[in-house]
């Protein structure tokens, strides 16, 4: 069965009966959370796009200060002690991922999806391919 038509027959089980329409891009994160690899590949792709354009190690650690930044809810100190680089360090990079993802950083759903993507990619920060 091809990955899009089980997506749908997926995401439709999680609203219920007669719902109208579904959208499965609506359902993504939900998706995913339910171990489907193609739901987590496609919002890993949309959530890690801004990133897409770096060399390796930029992206590399932005992608470390962001999962930490996420689990810490924002503290820089947290951060700081967590990854052993100077705040300053953090303060750099976290203006450089504002940069680059602009109000997704305060918006929660937008956070929740990164903190996903982030965390299905344990031991070292996901590559973008």
């Amino acid at each position: 069965m091809p990955a899009a038509v089980r997506l749908a027959e997926v995401a439709a089980g999680l609203v219920g009966p007669d719902p109208g329409p579904i959208f499965v891009d609506d359902q993504l994160t939900a998706l995913a959370l339910r171990g489907e690899s193609a739901a987590l590949s496609v919002l890993t792709a949309r959530r890690l796009a801004p990133l897409a354009d770096l060399r390796t190690a930029q992206r590399d650690n932005l992608l470390v200060t962001l999962h930490s930044w996420l689990r810490h809810w924002g503290s820089r100190a947290e951060v700081s002690a967590e990854l052993f680089v100077h705040p300053q360090t953090v303060s750099y990079r976290l203006k450089r991922l504002r940069d680059l993802y602009g109000a997704d950083l305060d918006d929660p759903a937008a956070r929740f999806e990164l903190s996903v993507v982030l965390a299905s990619h344990p031991g070292a920060p996901p590559g973008h391919g």
